[in-house]
């Protein structure tokens, strides 16, 4: 009969495997034992997602505590290198099934891992508090989902007018839509059974992403926009293709853009907080 090691993965007659208790390999790692191998698709696993080693041997340990494990004669040998070195003989007080994982040790908290909680949670002083830290406003969630994607899905133009002022980028693309396009496709299937944030929400964020040019001429009274937004949209058409701009009206713009996003926040709806 053929089997396997439980440490390393390598191939054994069953005459050559070396049998421990789950209670003997739990309180090995209690003390912080960790093979110095493992399996090969194990090994390609952690090299592919750069999953901590120490954290990824702990939970394999404990969800088969109650199970034994076989070894080879190496991997035998580097277990009890390992008890010989000093650590406790592995015996643990009491059944194996009375013993929990201990929890595992949070990261060290960074303004961009506080940033991407704030999103998450949707909390906008946690994300404001990161971003006065000096977060990245671009900063990525797995699969290239940038974190002004996130809050604009979720309907939060509080969080994406703070996101914009610190500098994200309007036009980074997710699956190939930029975050109005998102938006956008969001307030199309927006009531049809789905869990999101409320219509009204989501067309509040797309005020922010709007192009100037999709904006219908007016003063603002008649558009539900505000004077400084309405400032900001005939100051966008005004400028036309070639035409030099002096530094004061690029400030005298950029002024205005940062009063609208900042208004568009005054507006936030109280109705977010029960969605939330």
């Amino acid at each position: 009969m053929t089997l396997r090691c439980d440490f390393c993965g390598e191939l054994l007659r069953e005459s050559e495997m070396i049998t421990h208790q789950g209670s003997e390999i739990v309180a090995c790692e209690i003390h912080g034992f960790v093979p110095s191998r493992m399996a090969p698709e194990t090994e390609k696993l952690l090299s592919l997602t750069g999953a901590d080693r120490r954290e990824f041997w702990k939970k394999t340990v404990w969800d088969n505590k109650l199970l034994a494990w076989g070894l080879c004669g190496q991997c035998e040998a580097d277990l009890q290198r390992f008890i010989e070195g000093g650590a406790p003989e592995p015996v643990l007080p009491g059944p194996i099934s009375t013993y929990r994982m201990p929890p595992a040790q949070k990261p060290e908290s960074t303004p961009n891992s506080r940033l991407l909680k704030g999103i998450t949670h949707k909390d906008a002083d946690l994300v404001a508090a990161a971003l006065s830290d000096g977060a990245d406003p671009n900063a990525t969630f797995a699969g290239s989902k940038l974190v002004i994607h996130v809050a604009a899905l979720a309907g939060r133009a509080d969080i994406v007018g703070m996101l914009l002022e610190a500098g994200a980028n309007p036009q980074s693309k997710f699956k190939g839509a930029a975050p109005r396009e998102l938006v956008e496709a969001a307030i199309a299937t927006s009531g049809s059974g789905g869990d999101g944030p409320p219509k009204a929400a989501l067309e509040e964020t797309l005020l922010l992403f709007k192009p100037a040019a999709d904006m219908p001429p007016s003063d603002g009274t008649d558009s539900g926009l505000t004077p400084s937004e309405a400032g900001a949209t005939t100051s966008a058409r005004s400028k036309q293709p070639g035409r030099a701009v002096s530094q004061d009206e690029k400030r005298r713009r950029k002024e205005t853009g940062r009063k609208a996003v900042q208004e568009a926040q005054a507006r936030a709806r109280p109705w977010w907080k029960f969605w939330d």
